[in-house]
């Protein structure tokens, strides 16, 4: 599972998750799942993201529901392939558990699990989009779901 250090907004639109310089929607089925989260707006949690659950966006797909970024590296497993992704937002990791954040873990390098047609390139720009209702938020100080 990505892994990484984000934030809950509220907008006039509903809730998003800000991580580095990316943000998605939340959705009502995630807000049913992690009823804590609508008290976390404003706050900072750990967000997971399941590679299985990204897709190479289509034309027209919701912005909310997308991330974008430079490919680093994509690996070949047959009839799927990793895509990784550099961002700008900070891996997390059971050692970051109940610790303040710094600003010195690692960038996280998005993993996404992907059909290889089309199949993209190191070095080129991708848009992936996210079911959104898959996300998954625990509590930084703790490590517990926020269910």
């Amino acid at each position: 599972m990505n892994l990484c250090h984000a934030r809950i907004e509220q907008g006039a639109g509903g809730m998003t998750v800000t991580f580095g310089n990316l943000s998605l929607d939340i959705d009502e089925a995630s807000l049913a799942a992690y009823p804590k989260l609508a008290e976390r707006a404003g706050s900072d949690v750990i967000l997971g993201m399941r590679p299985e659950c990204f897709f190479l966006a289509e034309e027209g797909a919701a912005a909310g529901d997308c991330v974008e970024g430079r490919v680093d590296l994509v690996e070949m497993l047959g009839a799927e392939a990793l895509v990784y992704i550099q961002t700008e937002a900070q891996a997390a990791s059971a050692n970051d558990i109940g610790k303040a954040r710094n600003g010195h873990s690692e960038p996280l390098s998005l993993v996404s699990r992907v059909s290889p047609r089309p199949l993209p390139k190191a070095g080129e720009t991708v848009r992936l989009r996210y079911e959104t209702d898959s996300l998954h938020f625990f509590d930084p100080k703790t490590g517990h779901a926020l269910r």
